[in-house]
């Protein structure tokens, strides 16, 4: 038996996806579409469009979290020469 939704009727099925899969295989994009997907996603996560806007303190999933030195350092070997990143 083929089952083309998955439970709840939303997203694809595996063999949609399967299928998606096999035709982008090998797609090369030009810079001109390259440009409109980043124009496209621009500001997608930022402000009121995050997920997180507006959650905070103990409603935060982070709240009351502590990270752990390791954490830290990983945190930081990522963050180096990024000019983007945290600054101290």
């Amino acid at each position: 038996m083929i089952v083309y939704k998955k439970e709840g009727g939303d997203g694809h099925s595996e063999l949609t996806k399967k299928k998606i899969s096999e035709k982008m295989k090998g797609r090369v994009l030009t810079e001109e579409w390259k440009q409109k997907i980043s124009q496209s996603n621009r500001g997608v996560q930022a402000g009121k469009r995050h997920p997180l806007f507006g959650i905070k303190g103990s409603d935060n999933p982070n709240f009351g979290k502590k990270r752990t030195d390791e954490t830290k350092r990983k945190i930081g070997e990522k963050l180096k020469g990024n000019k983007n990143g945290c600054k101290k």
